[in-house]
């Protein structure tokens, strides 16, 4: 296995230069406002899948005025042998993946249900077809993804991210503006004539990073179970790829457990700056209490 993820996608210098070239962002920090207390969280957080662990030196964050500073999406294996006294770490989510070198056997029941579902798919739709938009079609495509996953969501009762104009306007840029860079891959599967699902994925350093997949809201299509059969087309193609990861990203959904993945924790950093930070955290960690002695 390569040096994943202590070289990775997100904390890499083309990361880093695309956020610069497309100036999306003034500032990589900024405040958020939560019950009173000013809380300091990565700008382009909804971007990105994992971030930097904290260092000892805390004068940046100081003057900026916060209360407390939250570091998320941290990997156990980038943690520093020292981190700032006071830091308050916490498991947060866990962060499925498959070493595509040496594979645990997926769930032989989920395999099957994939083989039935997409033979289904083909005889009421037509043939499957895995699509990369192209440096001309990234506004179309764009739009629909941005579409599918905005109903998608709505017909789950979510309010969708994308509603928000400013998170709307960085994801457009991001996949549209300046050239298409050749780590970002923007895919479709198709059955026949029909568009099934959209995935914003990533390949850097022989890794699969699935991004940010959404799905056709048409209920009928459902039964077909169009999530794992986009997964198993990306699998298949990371194979082709010779890459050595997949990585399903942060995220315990049930469905990823279908390959069999091995399981990486991510985890939470948070830093009380001033003593209202720390209240903060102890008013939180009451509530906590509070809440399980009633259950």
């Amino acid at each position: 296995m390569n040096n994943y993820p202590h070289e990775n996608l997100y904390l890499s210098l083309e990361w880093k230069e695309r956020i610069q070239k497309l100036k999306l962002s003034p500032a990589q920090w900024s405040i958020h406002n939560r019950y009173g207390f000013k809380i300091l969280r990565r700008t382009l957080y909804f971007l990105e899948d994992f971030e930097a662990w904290p260092s000892m030196d805390l004068e940046f964050y100081k003057q900026t005025g916060a209360d407390l500073i939250e570091f998320q999406k941290l990997p156990q294996e980038l943690r520093p042998e020292q981190i700032p006294s006071l830091s308050l770490v916490k498991k947060l989510r866990s962060s499925p993946y498959i070493d595509l070198k040496n594979p645990l056997p997926p769930k032989k029941r989920a395999m099957q249900d994939i083989i039935r579902c997409e033979k289904k798919l083909i005889q009421e739709k037509g043939q499957l077809e895995l699509c990369l938009a192209g440096e001309n079609e990234r506004p179309t495509w764009f739009e629909a993804w941005a579409n599918f996953h905005k109903q998608r969501r709505k017909s789950l009762g979510d309010v969708d991210y994308l509603e928000q104009k400013e998170i709307y306007e960085v994801f457009k840029s991001w996949i549209t503006d300046a050239e298409l860079p050749g780590w970002m891959k923007l895919f479709s599967l198709k059955a026949g004539n029909e568009t099934i699902c959209y995935g914003l994925c990533y390949v850097y350093l022989g890794v699969f990073y699935f991004q940010i997949p959404t799905f056709n809201p048409i209920p009928e299509l459902k039964k077909f179970g169009p999530g794992k059969l986009f997964v198993q087309k990306l699998i298949d193609w990371s194979n082709e790829q010779n890459l050595e990861i997949f990585d399903f990203l942060q995220g315990d959904e049930e469905y990823k457990f279908s390959w069999n993945p091995q399981i990486r924790q991510l985890y939470q950093c948070n830093i009380p700056l001033t003593l209202k930070g720390r209240m903060f955290y102890k008013l939180k960690n009451l509530k906590s209490f509070f809440l399980k002695k009633s259950i």
